[in-house]
């Protein structure tokens, strides 16, 4: 059967998914991620116009790594689990950057490998490793998710925000802190602060509480001086007895 590779790269894996079944395509992606070596028609159908370099031998094989982890985002099996894993430390970018991307597809909860890859020398690891963090991450990982909201590269930071944003709506609890435990000293500032404020309150309160008394008291003392008869206070004005 030839292979179309000048298919797009999505159309060539629904035809290997016919040639091989799903299963297949699948287990033989995860074993090409981990060795990068296969027959030309399975590599066809997986690197297209490009996997005549990969065959020759004049591209280097982690490309062919590559394109295995990349047919895992469309086809999965359970056991490729191990070789995606291993492949977030491989020494091509390319491979980290992809398998980084399947963690996410694949909710792959490896937050902590994760959270390294966000300081990745290579922008397009850091921008797949927030994707995912974004999806498996806890919020003592969100740490490093708001690093990243301050990288160098606006693609990323604007990727880290979408992240933090996923995060906190699949966990249902803010996540703008920095993920880790509270700070002790942090904890009792704040609970001195409390106290400040509802002893500031408490002051306001008595001091209402004064004046009503005040009032009262000058409102008592102002109704026993009230001489009904003449309808003023006493001592305001001209003595009615007098007049």
């Amino acid at each position: 059967m030839r292979v179309p590779i000048e298919l797009s790269h999505s159309e060539r894996l629904r035809y290997a998914a016919r040639a091989f079944g799903e299963q297949q395509l699948a287990e033989r992606a995860a074993a090409l991620l981990e060795t990068g070596r296969e027959d030309p028609e399975f590599l066809g159908y997986l690197g297209g116009k490009a996997s005549p370099g990969v065959i020759d031998g004049s591209w280097p094989r982690y490309w062919a790594q590559s394109w295995g982890a990349r047919a895992l985002e469309y086809y999965w099996v359970p056991s490729a689990t191990r070789s995606v894993v291993a492949g977030l430390d491989h020494e091509a970018w390319r491979v980290r950057m992809v398998c980084a991307r399947v963690c996410a597809v694949r909710e792959i909860a490896v937050p902590e490998k994760l959270s390294e890859l966000t300081a990745d020398k290579n922008w397009r690891v850091r921008d797949a490793a927030a994707w995912a963090l974004g999806r498996v991450g806890e919020s003592e990982h969100a740490g490093a998710l708001i690093l990243l909201s301050a990288d160098e590269d606006p693609k990323v930071r604007e990727r880290a925000e979408a992240a933090l944003k996923a995060m906190a709506e699949r966990l249902d609890r803010p996540v703008d802190g920095l993920g880790a435990e509270p700070d002790p000293v942090d904890e009792l500032a704040d609970v001195e602060e409390s106290a400040e404020e509802e002893i500031a309150e408490e002051a306001a309160e008595d001091e209402v509480v004064e004046e009503v008394a005040d009032d009262i008291e000058a409102d008592t003392a102002a109704e026993e001086e009230f001489d009904p008869e003449v309808g003023e206070e006493a001592g305001d004005g001209d003595d009615p007895k007098n007049s």
